[in-house]
């Protein structure tokens, strides 16, 4: 029987640029040196808060294990009649002065956060107490955000400024009006839809763009999860593959869909080589690239540093989208994703070594949510290649470069196939421990030595081989998608 899932608030964020539509009391330079003095403020705010929140941690995990009760005291008792939220919120009024007392919250709110899910890790000593550097996103709350519509045009208007630094300036209200740009229709439809109320538009952050030399705008808006009938217990399992960069297969089922790796490392080796030659070529760059010395001289290397992030933000973009159609045409409730964290250091494998695995899982995440789908990226890698998935059998010999033949049952798949429907097992982490525990195997498995490579003029073939006959058969569209 089909469940549905309730309909619930999802919560998105739109990027714009903002062209300052100018007032007579501040010129576009005093605004840009106003916002760049609350940048300063806001750093110096969060790095003490950051010192504070350790402090203030560390005191009471001590007053816990001092009382016995095993609950942490109140926060009156480790502050001295204070709450976390309260100190900083003072700390934040003295330290940012110029802003508004709500947005003197948002900022609270964004660093309690961060801090919050960074603690546990802090004290344990697996990461370090956080530091924030130039440039802070400056806090909006809703509240201090109006949109409207003019001639066609779109236009923000946003309070920045706390009642002092109003006067200080000669503002009446202090609301600092913007024209909307946007370069993607569906952007601009996305304010249209909160000035509609079938939106509605929640806190923001401005945030500074060098490459463009202004001011962007992150808000997020809301709105009412689709209900596309999915099964919440139907799975898509999304995985590293060996023959392809990303493979995606449906529980139980022939569906599956693929990333071709050869469009990413053509494109990945065309601009390698483009910024490897203007490298070289900036040591004898002639006199009118060396008058501003060493950044004048790295303009064009850095254009191309650009040219790779968009492209490879573009294609993440593209990809996770075709991942969550795909999950949401099989009615995929839940879509789990391998995890392969700190895997770039260690792997050979082109489309990771150069590819932010990370940024495409965190751009799945984010549209599945809007579809409802639940996402679990924590997916164990360990074994869900060499498993297979028809009889549970464990083993490096099944796997035979491109096809997945089973030593136990026999069974014959394609081998990127295999593992996507391992990881489209619910709770295939427990099931792959109790399976090595059956067979003797280590869980989680020991670290191999290096193997050396192949002797030339020997019949050895080395990983090398094998991509490099991998990489030839590449399917040439942008997708793969069978059933």
């Amino acid at each position: 029987m089909t469940k549905t899932k309730k309909e619930e608030k999802m919560v998105q964020t739109t990027r714009f640029g903002l062209l300052y539509d100018k007032t007579p009391q501040l010129s576009y330079d005093e605004l840009k040196s106003e916002l760049r003095t609350i940048q300063r403020n806001i750093r110096q705010f969060k790095n003490n808060a950051a010192t504070q929140f350790f402090d203030y941690m560390s005191k009471r995990e001590a007053m816990k294990a001092e009382m016995g009760t095993g609950k942490y005291p109140p926060d009156e008792d480790v502050l001295d009649g204070l709450k976390i939220s309260n100190l900083f919120y003072k700390m934040a009024t003295e330290t940012i002065p110029e802003i508004q007392t709500g947005n003197a919250s948002a900022a609270v709110a964004s660093v309690l956060s961060r801090f919050n899910t960074d603690y546990k890790d802090v004290l344990k000593g697996t990461k370090s107490l956080a530091s924030f550097k130039r440039d802070q996103p400056i806090n909006i709350s809703g509240d201090a955000i109006k949109l409207y519509a003019d001639g066609g045009k779109l236009y923000i208007i946003i309070s920045i400024f706390s009642t002092a630094k109003r006067q200080a300036l000669g503002f009446k209200n202090g609301q600092i009006k913007f024209e909307i740009w946007h370069k993607s229709k569906a952007g601009c439809d996305i304010v249209r839809k909160c000035l509609s109320g079938e939106y509605s538009h929640g806190s923001a952050m401005l945030i500074y763009n060098k490459n463009k030399g202004m001011w962007d705008c992150n808000l997020t808006y809301k709105f009412d999860a689709k209900d596309n009938s999915l099964i919440p217990d139907r799975i898509c399992g999304i995985d590293i593959g060996f023959l392809f960069p990303v493979y995606a297969a449906v529980g139980g089922s022939h569906e599956r869909l693929y990333i071709p790796g050869n469009e990413i490392d053509k494109h990945r080796r065309t601009v390698e080589a483009l910024r490897r030659g203007f490298s070289q070529s900036r040591k004898f760059a002639g006199e009118g690239s060396v008058g501003h010395g060493y950044k004048k001289r790295m303009e064009p290397v850095n254009d191309i540093k650009d040219k790779i992030a968009k492209f490879r933000n573009n294609k993440n973009h593209v990809y996770s989208k075709r991942f969550v159609e795909f999950a949401v045409k099989n009615r995929c409730g839940i879509i789990q994703i391998r995890d392969l964290s700190g895997i770039t250091e260690k792997t050979k494998e082109a489309f990771l070594k150069n590819w932010s695995y990370d940024d495409l899982k965190r751009d799945i995440k984010y549209k599945a949510k809007a579809q409802g789908i639940i996402v679990d990226d924590k997916i164990k890698p360990y074994y869900t290649s060499q498993r297979c998935f028809k009889c549970g059998y464990i083993s490096e010999d099944n796997m035979n470069k491109r096809d997945f033949v089973c030593q136990s049952c026999g069974h014959k798949e394609h081998v990127d196939y295999n593992a996507a429907q391992n990881v489209a097992t619910k709770d295939i982490d427990l099931i792959i421990e109790r399976e090595c525990e059956i067979q003797g195997i280590p869980y989680p498995p020991e670290k191999k030595k290096k193997k050396e490579r192949g002797v030339a003029g020997t019949d050895a073939e080395t990983e090398e081989d094998v991509d490099e006959d991998i990489e030839e058969e590449f399917v040439d569209e942008d997708f793969g998608e069978a059933s």
